[in-house]
């Protein structure tokens, strides 16, 4: 059997966010003292209407509120689980904004010879770094390069500045290079 390993913030998250959309609070009330009546609560039964009757996510909204920072299709999910009793599994909402958005015209399509263009940049995003030994606390750059073929990326963080001036190359990103291509 293998182990299924989740971070405790995700099944927190989860469960919370469950919680909610049942409208528990704690403590439980008397008439959920049943182990049955309360996960009906948390667990409560697909809908019985057909998927083409349920009111179906604005795509054209969900395909914007992405190009946000730190805005996912699982965020989104939750949120039309929070808005919605009727709401869809997870799969299907993924699957049907996959199919919504292939249908898109892209406006600049790249093709990218295999290991010809290295795209390189730091995510803008901070992060505080504690070292285990001094207890310093530094703050770190993300610093993100992907083949343009191969659309893996190489995530590292970096003491560096991203602030340097432009066209001019750090340290840290001549070795994020080198780990991307090696």
């Amino acid at each position: 059997m293998w182990p299924i390993r989740f971070s405790g913030s995700h099944v927190n998250r989860v469960y919370l966010n469950r919680t909610r959309r049942a409208g528990l609070t704690w403590p439980l009330p008397p008439e959920l003292d049943d182990d049955v009546r309360l996960e009906n609560r948390l667990y409560p039964p697909p809908s019985d209407l057909p998927s083409d009757e349920r009111p179906q996510p604005d795509w054209a909204l969900a395909h914007r509120e992405l190009r946000r920072p730190n805005v996912t299709l699982m965020l989104l999910w939750e949120e039309d689980c929070d808005s919605n009793s009727d709401s869809f599994s997870y799969s299907w909402f993924y699957e049907r904004y996959k199919e919504w958005a292939g249908r898109l015209k892209p406006t600049l399509r790249q093709v990218h010879v295999a290991g010809e263009k290295l795209f390189v940049d730091y995510s803008g995003h901070t992060l505080e770094v504690i070292d285990g030994t001094t207890g310093e606390v530094r703050s770190t750059q993300i610093f993100v390069a992907v083949l343009g073929a191969l659309r893996i990326p190489v995530i590292a963080p970096t003491h560096s500045d991203a602030s340097r001036p432009p066209g001019t190359i750090d340290r840290d990103q001549c070795e994020g290079a080198v780990r991307c291509i090696c």
